[in-house]
C-alpha cells in the first residue's frame, strides 16, 4: 500500500509489513511495531463479552475492591522477561547487550493464586497435574480459609472470579459450587482474560522473574512467593488494578466487544 504524507496524527493507516526502514515519503507518524498476538474472537465471544460489559458497568468501585480474582499461572525455571536495549548503531552483539539464557534442564511449575482490590491473597504451588479435584482442595484449604480470615468475614458472600477453564467448568468442581452458595461465582465471558485483573500481576512478575542459577522446583517456588510478597508491600499495584476494571468495561463497550486497545 502506498504511504500518503499527512500531518494529522489522529489518521490511522496500514502499511505492508516489508517495509524494514522508513522510506523518506512514510509519514513521521508511524512507527514499526510488534503485532499484538490475541486469541481470535468469534461474533458469540465479542456478543457475550459486550453483555457482561454491559451489565457489570454501573457498579460502584467499591464492589470491585472486594470482588476475589483467581487464575492459575506456569512459571518456567528459564523464562526471563522481554527486554529493549537501546545504543549506538552495530552494538547489538557486543557482551554488555546481550542477554543470556540457559535451557537446558528447564522445569515448569503451576501456581495458583488470588488476589482482591488492597493486595495479593495467597499463592499456592500445584502437585502433579492439576486436575478437579485439586482445585476444589485449593477452594476448601486455601481460598475460604483465607478469604474469611482477611477480606470477607462470614456469613458475608464472597464475590468470586475464575476463567472458563475446562478444570474450572468441570462437573466435580460445578457440583462443589453448588454446594457452596456463599461462593457468588461470576458469570464470566469466554475469552475475558484481559478483565481479570490477576492476570495483570501475573504479567508483573513476569517482568520481575529470574529464578538465577536455581532452577528446580524448589528455586521457582523460592522466587514465586518472593516476588508475589514484593507485590504485597506495595499495595497501590492491586488497587489500582482493581480501579482500572470500569475503564476495561467501557473499553470493551467501545470495541463492541473486541479486544482492548
Amino acid at each position: 500500500m502506498a504511504a500518503r504524507r499527512t500531518d494529522n496524527p489522529a489518521v490511522i493507516r496500514s502499511y505492508d509489513c516489508c517495509l524494514t526502514t522508513p522510506a523518506p515519503h512514510v509519514d513521521a507518524y508511524i512507527h514499526c511495531f510488534v503485532p499484538a498476538v490475541k486469541e481470535s474472537l468469534s461474533s458469540a465471544n465479542k456478543e457475550t463479552r459486550l453483555g457482561f460489559a454491559l451489565q457489570f458497568l454501573p457498579m460502584e468501585p467499591e464492589f470491585w475492591e472486594t470482588t476475589i480474582f483467581t487464575d492459575e499461572k506456569v512459571f518456567p525455571s528459564v523464562e526471563s522477561p522481554a527486554r529493549q536495549c537501546w545504543g549506538p548503531k552495530n552494538t547489538r552483539y557486543q557482551p554488555e547487550n546481550i542477554c543470556n539464557i540457559k535451557r537446558s534442564g528447564r522445569k515448569s511449575t503451576l501456581f495458583w493464586g488470588w488476589m482482591w482490590g488492597y493486595g495479593p491473597g495467597e499463592l499456592v504451588k500445584t502437585e502433579g497435574h492439576f486436575n478437579g479435584q485439586q482445585y476444589i482442595e485449593v477452594l476448601e484449604e486455601v481460598l475460604l480459609p483465607s478469604v474469611r480470615a482477611m477480606v470477607i468475614p462470614h456469613p458475608l458472600p464472597i464475590k468470586f472470579v475464575h476463567d472458563n477453564s475446562s478444570i474450572h467448568r468441570s462437573k466435580v468442581v460445578q457440583q462443589w459450587l453448588s454446594e457452596h452458595p456463599e461462593l457468588e461465582v461470576f458469570d464470566w465471558p469466554t475469552k475475558g482474560c484481559h478483565i481479570n485483573t490477576i492476570g495483570n500481576l501475573w504479567a508483573i512478575m513476569c517482568r520481575e522473574w529470574d529464578v538465577g542459577d536455581d532452577r528446580t522446583e524448589a528455586g521457582i517456588e523460592r522466587k514465586a512467593r518472593e516476588v508475589w510478597e514484593s507485590v504485597r508491600r506495595r499495595p497501590n499495584v492491586c488497587s489500582n488494578l482493581v480501579k482500572s476494571i470500569p475503564s476495561r468495561l467501557e473499553e470493551v463497550i467501545s470495541a463492541f466487544g473486541g479486544w482492548l486497545m
